[in-house]
């Protein structure tokens, strides 16, 4: 069941980066989506192991988690360019995926993994400080970006 709602959740993620419509969106929500998907690769890896499956059930599992982001990503691309060609619309069409998109980021975020941490061990400050982090790391990259892309643009 978790690597099916996983996977459910990175087909989503996937669709975030390939329903953007410039490179510099699509390398943040690559950056983003990456740093995401590495840390959840390894959880799900260990939650994996301490059931000790066959080998088989193993690597089925981390094929699949692994191979749902790059279908979302082909989704998002798909709609984006068949929307850009059917000009009516258009716009709405890839504003409700992408909110559908980022919703569900936010709430396995907010809902799964951080009220499931808060289940298992009271607040405390140094679980403040690994989320506050994670948000500078996020907030880093899209600002180096954001930079390079104002810094492109400009004229000489």
């Amino acid at each position: 069941m978790l690597i099916f709602s996983l996977s459910f959740h990175s087909i989503f993620e996937g669709m975030a980066i390939g329903l953007q419509t410039s490179a510099i969106g699509v390398w943040t929500s690559f950056s983003a989506v990456a740093l995401h998907k590495f840390i959840m690769a390894f959880c799900v890896g260990i939650k994996l192991a301490s059931v000790n499956p066959k080998i088989a059930f193993y690597v089925i599992c981390m094929v699949t988690f692994a191979l749902v982001s790059p279908i979302g990503i082909i989704i998002g691309i798909v709609v984006t360019e068949a929307s850009w060609e059917e000009a009516s619309g258009s716009g709405l069409t890839v504003a409700c995926l992408q909110g559908i998109a980022t919703g569900t980021m936010l709430y396995v975020t907010f809902f799964e993994v951080l009220a499931r941490n808060e289940q298992k061990d009271p607040p405390s400050f140094l679980n403040f400080l690994a989320v506050l982090t994670g948000f500078f790391i996020i907030a880093g990259i899209h600002t180096m970006d954001t930079h390079s892309l104002a810094q492109n643009t400009m004229e000489p």
